[in-house]
Parts: structure tokens; sequence; C-alpha cells
């Protein structure tokens, strides 16, 4: 599971059992050593959630999709190589 990932469950975890922002960053930077998320980002997280967020996993972005790999462009390439045996 992605670092950041786990460490969303774990507040999330954190905010149901009442932790406070400071408490939960305390117990994540115990658990998770050098590999902690930031005190920023784990306060966004624990924020959201507390406010009723659901979902641990980020959100569509909007914009250029990261890549352009499709079936159409597969296909395509596909016939570019056929075509030149």
């Amino acid at each position: 599971m992605e670092r950041s990932l786990e460490q969303r469950y774990a507040i999330k975890f954190c905010v149901r059992l009442r932790r406070n922002a400071t408490e939960t960053f305390q117990m994540l930077q115990e658990a998770f050593k050098d590999d902690c998320i930031s005190k920023s980002q784990s306060g966004k997280w624990h924020k959201a959630f507390k406010e009723g967020r659901e979902e641990v996993a980020d959100e569509p972005r909007s914009g250029r999709p990261t890549t352009t790999r499709t079936e159409e462009n597969v296909d395509r390439v596909r016939e570019v190589l056929r075509s030149k045996q």
C-alpha cells in the first residue's frame, strides 16, 4: 500500500477515536518514523475526515491525463508496426 494512503487510513481511525490533530500526528510519527507524512498534510486529512469525508483516496484531478496509453493508441501502434513488416 502506498505510504500516504496507509497513513490516511490511520488518520481516519484516529478521528473516529476522537483524537485531535496534534495527537494524531504524534501517533503517525511514532508509527511511521522517518516515513511519516508532513504535519500540514496530516492536519489537512484530519480536518477532512473530521468534516465527514469518507474516501481516503485522492480526488480525480482535472487537466491532461498522466498517460496517453489508450486502447485506441495501442491499436494505432500495432497497425503501424504491421504495415512496416
